[in-house]
């Protein structure tokens, strides 16, 4: 409806122009191809008329939005208008139409032609979007006005900066995304994705750019686009929207979905503008809107300069400046207002589809008047039942819970602490049954203890009769009944002892009548020996009394002895005792009053104990140090010397028991435990002889050219960085580091501590951890360089010693030393050599995958066959080894045939030290034998072959 009326308009317009050719003319430019069209009245005006030349930059290149065939008949629809209004009665129009195809060369070419040659006054267009920055940049140059339309929406454009003369009458891209970002703010979202279409015209990568800045601006949004799909429209079928949408399926839920000429006064008679009734049925270019508003807007804009500035104004570019930002009024696409950036006042409405199926609008959109942020403001007050309406009231997630593809729904709470509640319960469920069982356990022992203290105190009537140690018993004339509170304190009285009181033995109530036993004092009790006269005459007439003894006051007292006797005995809340006068001249503590009051108390529990009376006389005899006497003084200083001597003597005791571990423990590492022991106690150490051990010797490959790139600090540290790796994979094993010399690493198993057979074991396990450490060892200052071992062992007798007294060093002395040496000597990098005594006390193990390598001719040796281990065998089976014919062991030595070579005489691969003296092998020098017969000679010549 709308299209019909603007062409019918349109068609108006037209039969009123054409009515008055005569006063149009068409005027063929040869620079340029161009249309010069003057624009008077029909009839002659008295008024002088000022004329503006009006620039057109059109294009046919996209007709059905911009193309100008179908959409530069709205300026004749303009003219009308401001005709109309008596808008800008005094000035006339000429419009100059030049063509681009929408290249910014081209575009560029056509403006410089506008502005420089013809120098008109504005410029509308170009309407293409590529078209216009250079034509924007041209007309900051010339300083000539410019009012874009169509593609005129990349946010670029609103940079007054960089374009002071160029206006727009549509709203930029960035103010929808402003837009979609308080709708997004609205309802909680913060993760969506884009889904656009191209349709081939070149405005998409701009309005996702604009917006997608929009969306992300760090100030007002925290909004992350998931995903941005794009869609081919040009296709004419859904399976290209289908297959986006299935895509932005597993990334977001909150999609946003980016969507007559040939008369007076322009007299177009391109091909376009002739065919343009058949070629285009539908009406006027979608743009021409813009078109009639960019116009309007320039018409606007000259009316207020002038009415700023009647004189100058309409050419004052100044004055325009001012005015175009205030400029308002109703165009064809709705009101027009401008933003302080020359860009059109943006409006943006959400519509949806009610649950009825109608459509109604539910979000305005209106700017926020600074920059192109955007405010949302809703129509409806319960978004329940009226924009969610048709999804059952519940707006929608911009993550679901699930997740986007429904694998990440919320644990429940027992699929999130299921195994938690499991182990906790577990758990305490096994502390209450351990709880419950030492409860048990304690119970028990508990009252096995009090039945054993209870049978300490029971004695049974039959032990009464038999031979022994005389008691004493008292016998009860009534059998009482016994409760817990007296087997207590039977047991208390069980445990008594002092020299001071009479020792209770136990009580016998298994017989009648019940007897308490206590021990035989042969004396007897203090009345019997009274009675007995071994104390003389014993009685109170017969003790004497000193000044020291307090006594009751007869003198002063109204009661009888009798009485104060019997009221003693009865006792009562406030006990009878005698009144404790201290005389004037007497200087005594108050304490000790309150003390004696205290030790008079009836109940023997609210007395001071002994320990308390001893504590409160002595902080007495602090407080009143002047009244000591000489021996209690004397006393207390060798007590308190005494008290600082002790602890003084425990204090050095203990540095000495510390200082003594270290020395021990350096000494333990530097000989073995039994030697360092018999050596600290003064004792000798024998040679001792070792039947069956296995020694281990590794070398460094190319030691010597890696010492050669290091210094002597650094090689130190080399050094000992992989020592002490090893030694820490030595303390796992039964094995005793013999010494390491230079890059070589002696190691021994079987001895001190004599194991069976299981020293060959220790030493290939050691052997495999020791190539499995240095694959992972690096050396620091050169990362690029990786570390090898050969190792050799070989398994037999030997005899360890003690050499020297100045830095004393065990060594191990015999063939087994020189012949392990060789295996080391003779292997390869990252092998472990292995002789036949070693691989067949190994085979009787088991567990070991061992490659035999065949005969070699081993210096010293002569031939001999060895293998490699390779590791652990993967069954745990034997691993069967063939033996070819090897000659048979030299014959055992008598105790005078000792061996003068040690295991230092065997490493010549190593550089010798300095202050090092070596000792020569018992073959060496000399070259490798041959055959085994020759092999003999390499003992040394006073030790013969029997």
């Amino acid at each position: 409806m709308l299209f019909l009326f603007l062409l019918f308009v349109q068609w108006i317009q037209a039969q009123l122009i054409a009515n008055s050719t005569s006063d149009f003319f068409v005027l063929n430019t040869t620079s340029l191809p161009s249309t010069t069209i003057p624009t008077t009245g029909t009839t002659q005006s008295i008024v002088q008329k000022t004329t503006f030349t009006v620039g057109m930059i059109v294009t046919e290149v996209q007709q059905q939005q911009i193309g100008y065939s179908i959409t530069g008949g709205v300026i004749a629809v303009a003219l009308g208008e401001i005709a109309r209004i008596h808008l800008l009665d005094t000035i006339e129009f000429e419009f100059i139409v030049n063509y681009t195809d929408c290249t910014e060369a081209n575009a560029a070419g056509v403006a410089v032609y506008l502005m420089k040659e013809r120098n008109v006054d504005v410029v509308l267009g170009p309407a293409c979007g590529a078209a216009i920055i250079p034509v924007g940049f041209l007309s900051t140059y010339y300083e000539t006005l410019q009012v874009a339309w169509g593609f005129a929406s990349a946010a670029t454009l609103s940079d007054t900066t960089r374009f002071p003369y160029l206006s727009t009458v549509v709203p930029n891209y960035k103010q929808l995304g402003y837009a979609f970002n308080s709708l997004l703010q609205m309802f909680n979202w913060d993760t969506m994705a884009l889904f656009y279409g191209d349709d081939g015209y070149g405005a998409c990568i701009d309005m996702m750019s604009d917006v997608a800045d929009a969306l992300t601006d760090p100030i007002f949004n925290s909004t992350s686009i998931a995903s941005t799909q794009k869609v081919d429209l040009t296709s004419g079928t859904r399976q290209p929207m289908i297959t986006a949408l299935q895509k932005l399926r597993a990334r977001a839920r909150i999609i946003g979905v980016l969507d007559n000429v040939r008369d007076a006064p322009l007299y177009c008679n391109t091909t376009d503008c002739l065919q343009n009734d058949s070629k285009y049925t539908g009406g006027i270019g979608s743009f021409a809107q813009q078109l009639y508003d960019a116009f309007m807007y320039y018409a606007y804009c000259l009316n207020a300069s002038m009415a700023l500035d009647p004189i100058n104004g309409a050419r004052n570019q100044t004055v325009f400046q001012a005015v175009r930002n205030t400029v308002a009024f109703s165009g064809w696409s709705g009101a027009i207002a401008m933003t302080p950036n020359a860009t059109r006042v943006p409006r943006f409405f959400l519509y949806g589809v009610t649950i009825t199926g109608l459509t109604t609008r539910f979000v305005n959109f209106t700017w926020a008047g600074q920059g192109d942020y955007m405010i949302s403001t809703p129509t409806f007050t319960d978004e329940a039942s009226s924009i969610w309406a048709a999804r059952g009231g519940a707006r929608p997630l911009s993550t679901p819970i699930c997740g986007f593809l429904g694998t990440d729904c919320p644990l429940t709470t027992w699929e999130q602490n299921g195994i938690y509640i499991c182990v906790g319960g577990g758990v305490l469920i096994l502390l209450v049954l351990l709880f419950s069982v030492l409860l048990v356990y304690i119970t028990r022992e508990k009252r096995k203890e009090r039945e054993r203290l209870d049978a300490e105190w029971q004695i049974p009537y039959v032990i009464l009769d038999r031979a022994g140690e005389p008691v004493s018993a008292y016998k009860y004339k009534t059998i009482p009944k016994l409760v817990n509170e007296d087997f207590a304190e039977f047991r208390m009285l069980r445990k008594l002892e002092n020299d001071n009181v009479h020792r209770f033995i136990g009580v016998c109530h298994d017989h009648a009548p019940m007897m308490s036993i206590w021990k035989f004092a042969s004396r007897g009790t203090l009345d019997e020996v009274v009675a007995k006269g071994f104390h003389g005459n014993l009685c109170s007439q017969t003790c004497w009394i000193d000044e020291r003894k307090g006594v009751f006051d007869l003198e002063n007292r109204n009661e009888k002895i009798e009485e104060l006797l019997y009221m003693i005995k009865r006792g009562s809340s406030i006990p009878m005792r005698p009144n404790l006068n201290v005389p004037e001249e007497m200087e005594l503590n108050p304490a000790v009053l309150h003390m004696i009051r205290d030790c008079w108390s009836d109940s023997p529990d609210a007395r001071p104990t002994i320990s308390t009376i001893k504590t409160i006389i002595k902080s007495m005899a602090q407080s009143d140090g002047g009244q000591q006497n000489l021996m209690d003084h004397v006393f207390n200083l060798m007590e308190s010397y005494a008290e600082t001597l002790e602890k003084e003597v425990q204090d050095r005791m203990t540095e000495l028991v510390e200082e003594k571990k270290k020395s021990d423990l350096l000494l333990y590492r530097m000989l073995p435990k039994q030697v360092a022991d018999r050596l600290k106690l003064g004792q000798s150490v024998e040679p001792e002889s070792f039947d069956s051990v296995t020694i281990f010797f590794s070398d460094v490959v190319q030691f010597t050219n890696l010492a050669a790139k290091c210094s002597p600090l650094q090689i130190v540290n080399l050094l000992n960085d992989l020592y002490t790796i090893f030694d820490q994979i030595i303390e796992q094993h039964s094995i005793y580091k013999v010494e390491t010399i230079g890059d070589g690493y002696l190691c021994v198993s079987g001895l001190p501590y004599r194991n069976g057979i299981q020293h060959v074991k220790e030493i290939a396990e050691m052997s495999l951890d020791f190539l499995r450490a240095v694959q992972i060892f690096r050396i620091p200052h050169l990362p690029s360089e990786k570390i090898n071992l050969r190792i050799g062992m070989h398994s037999g007798s030997c005899v360890s010693g003690v050499v020297g007294l100045a830095m004393p060093r065990y060594c191990l002395f015999g063939d087994t030393v020189n012949t392990a040496s060789r295996m080391e000597s003779n292997g390869k990098p990252g092998r472990i050599h292995m002789s036949f005594d070693a691989v067949d006390l190994l085979n009787r193990i088991g567990g070991y995958e061992v490659e035999p390598r065949g005969e070699v001719i081993i210096k010293g040796k002569g031939v001999m066959e060895t293998f490699w281990l390779n590791g652990r065998s993967e069954i745990g089976g034997m691993t069967s080894i063939v033996s070819r014919a090897v000659p048979p062991p030299p014959p055992a030595l008598s105790d005078d045939r000792v061996f003068h070579n040690q295991h230092t005489a065997t490493r010549e691969s190593t550089p010798t030290m300095q202050n090092e003296t070596r000792l020569p092998s018992a073959g060496s020098p000399g070259p490798a034998l041959p055959n085994y017969d020759e092999a003999k000679g390499m003992y040394r010549q006073q030790i013969n072959w029997q």
